[in-house]
């Protein structure tokens, strides 16, 4: 019998979001090479393309979009084996995993994307697209470094942008080459230029236009990308459009789809910053307002205090205090001295009562022999020479006899 109690039970929803999003968010099934057989292959309304992918093992659902299939310079069909590039994604819906398509090649002609995905394979294994390797953009920057080609529509793109956001930024342009052979290595020249600049960099935005896979050759190269992952300086990637994914994109801080959304990354927003600081502006204000009113309550509380509309008045009550505190301390202490006199006058009666005059008055006297008090017959001889003090004198006299 299942005890739901005894642990947590997922609902349908909660564990293909966490698969899909765990998916979907690792670089490692982003632009994959995928090699099958074409089955089931369909048009959706004569645009998407709806097929299968499958071996002697297995099968995967497929699709490729409209903007990605009028690329082809083939039309696929049922029983060709190609090569696709693309995305894996989860569908919540049915709960099935598929593979959204950006390109596509019949066997033979794949060997350039089977290259380059080994290459992204053992780049994500040495650990060059780890996301805490990642730096923070600043937020606003004082220096932005442009490398892309010059004269190109997006450079213009992002200076427009720049200034239109933040024109108190400083922009420094570093023009390389963006396609072709000899174009690693004037990036790489560019970048470190940059990196070395006698400006301290904030930020670094490579920017280039759409275009073929074959456009996009350089931002693939491995010394680029080993080069760009030694980087100092935070690193925004600017490279073809939004189904476009070059090695770049996976090295650099982060990646956007146009020129323009690599401003929006780079630069605050000035508008947003006037308005920031307007409604600091207005609380500043207003808790000054608040406080100047609190001290002018404080203050007419104290102009209605005696001090201030009668400071004479003060100097007499405190004279009043006074006064009767030093009466109350003289009572206090005469009733302290009565209170002693009193005591003082009880232990002199007690004296005077126990004193030997007093009971010699009473018929009482003391007998003395040579050395001591006679206090018993037994301490006393015949013929013993004894002083007796009376109430009024002393008696010397001889012992005759003892009774």
């Amino acid at each position: 019998m299942i005890n739901a109690e005894s642990s947590h039970v997922f609902s349908v929803f909660e564990i293909s979001s966490f698969l899909k999003e765990n998916i979907e968010s690792n670089p490692y099934f982003s632009s994959i090479l995928l090699k099958g057989e074409i089955s089931n292959f369909s048009f959706s309304h004569g645009k998407h393309m709806y097929f299968s992918l499958k071996d002697e093992q297995a099968l995967i659902k497929a699709v490729m979009f409209s903007y990605d299939n009028m690329k082809l310079n083939f039309l696929p069909k049922d029983g060709d084996e190609v090569i696709v590039r693309g995305d894996i994604k989860i569908y919540l819906k049915t709960g099935v995993y598929q593979i959204v398509v950006h390109q596509m090649e019949e066997v033979g002609t794949g060997k350039k994307l089977q290259a380059l995905e080994a290459l992204k394979r053992k780049l994500y294994l040495e650990g060059l697209f780890d996301e805490n390797k990642k730096m923070k953009i600043k937020e606003i920057p004082s220096n932005i470094a442009l490398v892309c080609a010059p004269k190109s529509a997006a450079l213009k793109d992002l200076i427009f942008n720049i200034n239109r956001r933040f024109p108190l930024v400083n922009i420094f342009i570093f023009p390389s080459l963006v396609q072709g052979e000899d174009a690693p290595k004037a990036l790489i020249n560019a970048l470190n230029k940059a990196f070395n600049f006698k400006e301290k960099i904030d930020t670094i935005i490579v920017a280039r236009g759409g275009g073929s896979s074959e456009d996009l050759d350089a931002f693939n190269d491995e010394k680029l990308i080993r080069f760009v992952a030694s980087r100092p300086i935070p690193l925004i990637s600017a490279v073809g459009h939004e189904i476009d994914l070059s090695l770049l994109d996976l090295v650099s801080d982060v990646r956007v789809s146009t020129p323009t959304a690599a401003a929006e990354k780079a630069v605050p927003n000035k508008d947003d910053i006037l308005l920031d600081l307007d409604q600091k502006h207005n609380l500043l204000t207003k808790n000054m307002q608040n406080h100047i009113l609190s001290l002018h309550y404080r203050l007419s509380s104290y102009k209605n205090m005696d001090f201030f509309k009668a400071p004479e008045s003060m100097y007499i009550k405190t004279l009043a205090r006074l006064e009767n505190t030093k009466n109350l301390f003289i009572k206090s202490m005469k009733y302290r001295l009565d209170k002693m006199k009193g005591a003082l006058q009880n232990y002199l009666l007690r004296l005077e009562a126990n004193h030997p005059n007093q009971v010699l008055k009473r018929g009482y006297a003391i007998v003395e022999g040579e050395e001591k008090l006679i206090t018993s017959v037994k301490n006393v001889k015949i013929k013993d020479t004894l002083r007796i003090t009376l109430k009024d004198g002393t008696l010397v006299s001889e012992v005759i006899r003892k009774e």
